[in-house]
């Protein structure tokens, strides 16, 4: 290898070593979730949240399903699994034997984020926000 081609190699690894391309979960939010893509998702919504109400926002913050690539490495599956888990999501039914014809009814998500439809520089585009008050009971 080239002196060169050494320090480029030696800059690639620089600039890939540091903060901002570091991510971490807190062990709590793994065991909240069970899911570390999960708590992931989940620490990010936390973050995001706080930073928007103490920008004078109502909490709400937005990411496309690339900026969330990009972000945490979590692609449009992972995403959407952990909405399901952690948003608002229907009551589904779920028959667990045919031949009782038994039928349970279960909440699916926690209701700790909340996801909304609105415009962000003039496209549609989930955006998020925690649900404080279910999170903390």
């Amino acid at each position: 290898m080239t002196q060169a081609e050494q320090q480029m190699l030696k800059n690639l690894i620089i600039a890939y070593t540091g903060r901002e391309n570091i991510i971490t979960i807190e062990r709590v939010y793994i065991e909240y979730c069970g899911d570390p893509v999960i708590a992931l998702f989940l620490a990010e919504c936390i973050f995001w949240t706080g930073w928007s109400e103490k920008q004078g926002r109502d909490g709400w913050f937005y990411r496309t399903h690339d900026e969330w690539k990009t972000r945490t490495g979590l692609g449009r599956k992972q995403i959407d699994r952990a909405i399901t888990y952690l948003g608002k999501g229907p009551t589904k039914r779920k028959n667990t034997s045919k031949k009782e014809g038994v039928t349970l009814r279960r909440q699916v998500g926690h209701g700790v984020v909340e996801t909304k439809l609105k415009l962000a520089n003039g496209v549609p585009t989930t955006h998020y926000r925690m649900d404080w008050e279910v999170f903390l009971k």
